[in-house]
């Protein structure tokens, strides 16, 4: 009888790889010989798999059985190649034909078999036996197998499952862990197309069944129920109407979470910063299955390959939320491996489709936040090793807080009569003009040195929007009253579904994605004092400004145009757009200007 088609998958980043596996037994005492780069995880399954098909009632193999992977990669984690490997033994070992020997009756008996495993034991073979013949029937289908094994015959979930069962091909009969029965139904109502059969499986006796069909099983069913959230991440539910003040701050939140604009928020310590930070993430765009299906299965690939999606917690259905603080890794930043394990997607992968926040960015390693200058220009970060190298996904929103100075004042002026911080926007204190204005900073002439050095040209760069935060008990009164989070969201929602129609056809999806002049002018729909703007003669945007610092100037327009509802890009988003796109240098220099402020300190 020719060799059962199986099949399992490996995962390789957020991807996999389709994995065939061939079984053969030959005469001699039981072993179990894998062949190829097994490493060390497979070779486990050689002491696993005879305990596992004890515990389940099956006989061991009395017989020498030799495995081998294709293609033969060197990855490490093949956990989930140890049920694939567990029934193509069994189902080889079934397929043997009889061993007798005549006895003094003159009929045939198995000799050694018996003796071994026992009279119950060997009825049980014998019945297997005979349940085989139906194999011959099955030779024309093949199998996709994915489950990790316990020595008692459970078969336990794996990393990366949803990104396996995109290995399975038409016609195939996939089984896996019923464990992870959330990511099979999620894989299954987003490829609807797919003629397969999938089923869950508790332990090696049902996968066994399943495959012999001798008990009808139902397949997975292709809704995702609608209870499923996610509770991997408790983000704190921050509306912005509960966050006095910073009005100029709430804009740029508006901004950043419409066009996915990457956004600095810098300013005395305590005064909300990491606040604002948190409550960006209550005005994206919710993710509905019903029109978000890609991004969430995008989501729930990463998180699946990090291993934290579980009974519990099955489906990530919500906006991931990430932090990080000054003493993160480049491992588990960026993403890699420890102690030669397969890579793993880092914080900025499981921000994906989100927010990641970085507080005290000041205070990471330099070295470590240049890194990020790739995966926020590409939205995808590699990790090369010399085994090879593995892209994850990472379009996110980056935040980033940081304190201006040791002291956290620089930049801060206060009128010394009311002792009221004075906003960048106003030259004077409006209590008492005629007074000058103190700059609070103790941190002396080194602070104006340092300030635009805190981060390097090319972070603050890709960073679109700058916004300083201010004292919020001591900042001029509110003009307007606090929008809850809900009204924002409804304007951030209109605003992406226009840019959904703006660039319906290509690869892009926000404003934030334009790179090139070329496509300014083919699809922001400029005025024509604009235009000329973009042109060669500059008014509003700075005659130095870098070639990206101009493309974000006009990206960032375009965001605010949309929440407007305008079609058409006027000078007056664009001048908008320059006052929060504007360098660090810039900030201290205006405000020293100003002729209220030239006799301060």
């Amino acid at each position: 009888m020719k060799a059962m088609p199986y099949c399992s998958a490996l995962l390789s980043g957020v991807e996999a790889k389709r994995v065939q596996i061939l079984c053969k037994a030959e005469p001699g005492r039981y072993a179990l010989s894998l062949l190829g780069n097994v490493r060390g995880v497979l070779r486990e399954a050689a002491a696993i798999i005879p305990q596992a098909l004890q515990s389940q009632g099956f006989p061991v193999p009395d017989c020498r059985m030799m495995v081998q992977l294709q293609p033969q990669e060197d990855i490490h984690d093949r956990a989930s190649l140890q049920l694939a490997v567990a029934l193509a033994v069994l189902i080889e070992f079934f397929s043997l034909p009889e061993q007798t020997e005549p006895t003094e009756d003159g009929g045939g008996e198995p000799s050694g078999v018996a003796e071994e495993l026992g009279l119950d034991l060997l009825e049980e073979a014998r019945a297997q036996r005979q349940r085989i013949a139906r194999i011959e029937g099955l030779q024309d289908r093949s199998w996709l197998i994915i489950g990790e094994l316990d020595i008692y015959g459970g078969v336990r979930p794996v990393k990366g499952l949803l990104s396996m069962l995109y290995q399975a091909r038409h016609g195939d009969t996939v089984i896996v862990p019923r464990a992870s029965e959330a990511e099979a139904r999620l894989w299954r109502c987003t490829n609807p197309d797919r003629e397969v059969q999938l089923f869950t499986v508790d332990d090696v006796r049902e996968a066994y069944d399943c495959i012999l069909s001798s008990s009808p099983r139902p397949e997975v069913d292709t809704r995702v129920p609608a209870d499923l959230t996610r509770r991997h991440h408790v983000r704190p539910e921050i509306d912005l109407k509960d966050v006095v003040g910073q009005e100029r701050a709430k804009r740029a939140l508006e901004i950043a979470a419409a066009g996915g604009h990457h956004l600095l928020l810098y300013g005395p310590t305590g005064q909300g910063k990491s606040l604002l930070a948190r409550a960006l993430a209550g005005i994206l765009p919710p993710l509905d299955p019903a029109s978000n299906m890609r991004e969430i299965e995008e989501i729930n690939k990463v998180y699946s390959a990090k291993g934290v999606l579980n009974e519990e917690e099955p489906i990530v259905l919500e906006r991931p939320f990430r932090e990080v603080g000054a003493g993160v890794t480049p491992a588990a930043l960026l993403g890699g491996s420890l102690r030669g394990r397969d890579p793993e997607p880092g914080e900025i992968s499981l921000a994906h489709r989100g927010v990641l926040f970085m507080d005290e960015v000041n205070k990471f390693d330099r070295r470590l936040v240049e890194q990020l200058r790739g995966p926020l220009q590409e939205g995808s970060h590699m990790v090369q090793r010399a085994r090879g190298s593995v892209r994850f996904p990472c379009n996110f929103i980056l935040v980033c807080a940081m304190n201006p100075c040791e002291c956290s004042y620089f930049g801060e002026w206060e009128c010394p009569v009311c002792h009221r911080v004075v906003p960048q926007e106003a030259a004077a204190c409006p209590t008492h003009p005629e007074a000058t204005l103190v700059h609070v900073c103790q941190c002396g002439a080194s602070a104006e040195r340092q300030f635009p050095r805190l981060l390097s040209g090319p972070i603050r760069n890709r960073l679109h929007l700058k916004v300083r935060v201010y004292s919020p008990e001591k900042v001029l009164p509110m003009t307007r009253r606090a929008e809850a989070s809900s009204t924002v969201r409804r304007r951030v929602v209109q605003a992406r579904m226009a840019q959904v129609g703006r660039f319906a056809g290509t690869d892009r999806t926000l404003n934030s994605d334009i790179v090139l002049p070329a496509e300014i002018a083919q699809r922001f729909n400029l005025a024509p004092e604009v235009q000329r703007e973009l042109s060669g003669s500059p008014r509003v945007v700075p005659r130095r400004a870098s070639h990206r610092t101009k493309v974000v100037a006009f990206a960032v327009a375009r965001t605010i145009a949309d929440l407007q509802g305008s079609p058409l890009l006027r000078m007056k988003h664009l001048e908008e757009a320059v006052s929060f796109t504007g360098d660090l240098s810039l900030d201290y220099e205006l405000r020293r200007r100003e002729p209220a402020l030239g006799a301060g300190p």
